[in-house]
């Protein structure tokens, strides 16, 4: 026969089930079939044995042309794979007797052995790491003995040809480079030593001279970029943010020009107030106990200004609203600062009978200066509308 195919290997994948798998090509004897199964995840394989156990096989087929099956005691699963390779043994088993008959048959099987053997070598070289047709290497052997290429990799030195070299890095050294130099980095494959020259900064903060806890010298400093280098900027006093004026950091107290357009309460207030604001869990002024301005309010509780004394009969409508005032001498009752809107409350306790008039701004009936200005206590009402006070009292109390 003649072998017309350079098939040597069958591969098919396990499902559980299917015991059988057949190979198309010829082998001389059953132990020239490799059959081998391979996880397929791990990679890890098994070479299998003819037999009955539930891990052998069983054969058929050998020396047919056409090939034959192999059958497995036990299904290979789903997540394995079969191999069947064909491994002629590498011997002449044809003995050629003077005188005797030529077999064509016998000298044909030969023939034929030494062409599988062939095939095979080439089949293995397929699969090995080699260079192309016109590419050169100097030499393929290693002169080196085996403690010296012990715990090393297969590698390629500076010339291309092949050494044994660490392939890791064994050792670190670093040296500074001065500022404006450029960082270096070597390998040596032999030892397996990594050399690094690093930049250091003009402070320190970085390569041989020092490092970042050297620069920052105090519990909560921080670190910033300046001009040409890293700096260290120093913790800011109590009660101070980090701003920025668009250039450089720095620390800050708090400013109404930080905080405008940034808080707006005029309509509500959403999230949670804090205890400051109306007590914790608030989610409005309503529900935080606090007035707002543009709403009709109903108080469920009393309300009080505080009394000012004020004896001169000058009264500022920006202090308060409520005055107590007991004159030493005659004088107008005067109102400065008038905000329209503004109403309130004087204790006017007159005891010396002392003349009192009302200055221009200041309103009443015609009777209201000849009243307060007899000997007696008074409780005077007013109103402002911005311009004037509008004042009324009650009779000398008892």
């Amino acid at each position: 026969m003649t072998i017309s195919s350079t098939t040597l290997r069958a591969t098919a994948s396990g499902n559980g089930s299917t015991t059988a798998f057949a190979y198309n090509f010829r082998v001389l004897a059953t132990a020239e079939l490799l059959v081998y199964v391979r996880t397929t995840a791990t990679g890890a394989e098994s070479l299998r044995s003819v037999g009955s156990g539930s891990a052998n096989y069983g054969i058929s087929g050998v020396g047919s042309a056409s090939g034959g099956t192999v059958t497995f005691v036990t299904a290979p699963t789903a997540a394995e794979t079969v191999i069947l390779l064909r491994d002629t043994g590498l011997t002449q088993n044809t003995d050629y007797v003077e005188n005797d008959p030529f077999s064509a048959e016998s000298h044909e099987t030969a023939l034929d052995r030494l062409t599988m053997i062939t095939q095979e070598l080439d089949e293995e070289v397929s699969r090995s790491f080699k260079v192309s047709k016109t590419n050169a290497i100097a030499t393929s052997e290693f002169v080196d003995n085996a403690a010296t290429r012990a715990s090393k990799l297969l590698g390629f030195n500076s010339s291309g040809n092949l050494e044994a070299t660490t392939g890791r890095v064994s050792s670190v050294s670093v040296s500074a480079v001065n500022p404006g130099g450029s960082p270096t980095a070597s390998f040596t494959t032999a030892s397996g030593a990594l050399a690094l020259g690093i930049v250091t900064g003009a402070t320190g903060a970085t390569g041989a001279a020092g490092s970042a806890s050297a620069v920052l010298t105090t519990r909560g400093d921080v670190l910033k970029r300046g001009a040409s280098a890293v700096e260290r900027l120093a913790i800011g006093s109590a009660n101070t943010v980090l701003s920025t004026n668009g250039t450089d950091p720095a620390w800050s107290t708090v400013t109404n020009a930080m905080l405008a357009g940034s808080i707006d309460l005029t309509s509500k207030v959403t999230g949670t107030l804090p205890l400051a604001q109306g007590g914790i869990g608030a989610t409005s002024l309503a529900s935080a106990g606090i007035a707002a301005l543009a709403a009709d309010q109903t108080f469920t509780a009393a309300n009080r200004g505080t009394i000012t004394v004020d004896n001169d009969l000058s009264l500022d409508l920006s202090v308060t609203n409520n005055w107590k005032v007991t004159p030493s001498g005659g004088a107008a009752l005067t109102f400065t600062n008038h905000t329209a809107g503004q109403s309130g409350n004087i204790l006017l306790i007159n005891s010396g009978g002392h003349a009192i008039s009302l200055h221009a701004n200041t309103k009443g009936d015609a009777n209201l200066a000849t009243t307060i200005s007899v000997a007696g206590t008074y409780w005077l009402s007013y109103f402002d509308d911005g311009t004037n006070a509008y004042v009324v009292t009650s009779a000398v109390f008892a």
